[in-house]
């Protein structure tokens, strides 16, 4: 599967953030976390169906920083900005389906 999902480091998140004005979708995770695992194939089949979307992969054990400033509280979370700020967020499993329902809603 050809996906479009950029793994970031804290820099590079912000500057994605900084310079884009479409919807870009969060995703913190752990390798540690059994959910996390089960949600990163159905993460990747969404990010094939909404190219005009930036999918982002953060790991929160590399970079705890931003699972602080973020206030994640449970894994996976996923966040969707729009113009670089926080539109809304979804803290554990999706389904490809979901995460297409949370991107219109």
């Amino acid at each position: 599967m050809n996906t479009n999902i950029q793994n970031v480091d804290t820099e590079r998140f912000r500057k994605i953030l900084r310079e884009n004005e479409v919807k870009i979708l969060a995703k913190f995770w752990a390798g540690r976390c059994a959910p996390c695992r089960d949600y990163a194939p159905e993460y990747e089949k969404a990010s094939t169906q909404n190219p005009h979307i930036i999918f982002l992969n953060i790991n929160g054990e590399v970079e705890p920083a931003l699972n602080q400033e973020f206030n994640i509280r449970g894994i996976p979370c996923t966040i969707l900005f729009q113009e670089g700020r926080e539109v809304k967020r979804h803290t554990g499993y999706m389904s490809a389906e979901q995460i297409e329902i949370f991107l219109k809603k």
